[in-house]
């Protein structure tokens, strides 16, 4: 499972005031939310929660679609984290089905460069996610490297532990970067000594 790699990132490591936004940004934002509440639409058929989210420099409207359990999660008061694409509705910057987190939570969804997995069905990207980190912290402990430490340093090459953690959740682009060229060392090593 540990080899199971993300197939793209999405890029949300930067936050940004709302005030400051632009269409068509991929961004964080974080924020108090002020008011959420539950829109029908085409007769009861779709519904819509809305939530505006401030966070002292502006204002911003979330939308998430075909999910009214979001209504009473996301209540007054709560400060929480937003990652998505800018978006315009009528002459005014939205999110449209942005991801969300808790502020106090470890993030893994938001704020910072966000794994996509290949999924089953059943599981979304947010509980493949979770269950890909689940796996990742209780696996790498486990894992040897191959690799003696002092070619490691030789070669400038991550360890394997921290390059699997990196390629599943990288902290950085730099991070990301040195996972992937550790592990296409690994793969060049197994080909040469086949």
């Amino acid at each position: 499972a540990v080899h199971f790699y993300p197939h793209r990132y999405l890029d949300y490591s930067a936050l940004k005031p709302i005030s400051r936004l632009q269409y068509g940004e991929e961004v964080t934002v974080i924020g108090t939310i002020r008011e959420t509440r539950l829109h029908q639409a085409k007769g009861g058929r779709i519904k819509i929660v809305r939530s505006m989210i401030g966070d002292g420099t502006g204002e911003i409207e979330c939308s998430w679609f075909n999910q009214a359990w979001l209504q009473k999660q996301l209540r007054v008061g709560l400060q929480i984290q937003v990652s998505g694409r800018a978006d315009m509705y009528l002459g005014k910057l939205v999110f449209a089905n942005p991801e969300w987190e808790e502020l106090d939570q470890d993030a893994l969804h938001t704020g910072r460069i966000v794994p996509v997995h290949k999924l089953t069905k059943g599981i979304g990207s947010k509980g493949m996610r979770r269950l890909m980190h689940t796996i990742i912290q209780s696996s790498l402990p486990c894992i040897h490297d191959p690799v003696p430490r002092e070619l490691r340093e030789r070669l400038d090459l991550s360890g394997l532990q921290d390059a699997l953690y990196q390629v599943h959740f990288p902290k950085s682009q730099e991070g990301l970067n040195e996972a992937r060229r550790r592990l296409a060392f690994d793969e060049l090593l197994i080909l040469q000594l086949g």
